[in-house]
């Protein structure tokens, strides 16, 4: 999924800030849907699982049934609203 990347080497996962900025919509519909391993993670945590595990690949489901990783927010790229043609993806 595009609000995902995985890092494995730097053992970082990180999210759209979208993410935190619908922290409590996320946390509601998605943080009671990990398995229990997921239980020292913070809401958020257990949302952003509960929400893209089901997509990920193999080897991403086996890095994070790890439990060690670190999530961050990347910066939102705003101009994925640009109707302008001049910017975007």
């Amino acid at each position: 999924p595009e609000c995902i990347h995985i890092d494995r080497e730097n053992n970082k996962v990180s999210v759209s800030a979208i993410f935190s900025w619908r922290e409590k919509d996320f946390t509601s519909a998605y943080a009671g849907t990990v398995p229990s391993v997921f239980s020292n993670r913070s809401p958020i945590e257990r949302a952003v699982i509960g929400l893209v595990g089901p997509k990920l690949l193999t080897i991403e489901k086996d890095f994070l049934d790890k439990n060690t990783f670190q999530l961050a927010y990347a910066p939102f790229d705003w101009t994925l609203n640009d109707l302008t043609g001049r910017g975007g993806r």
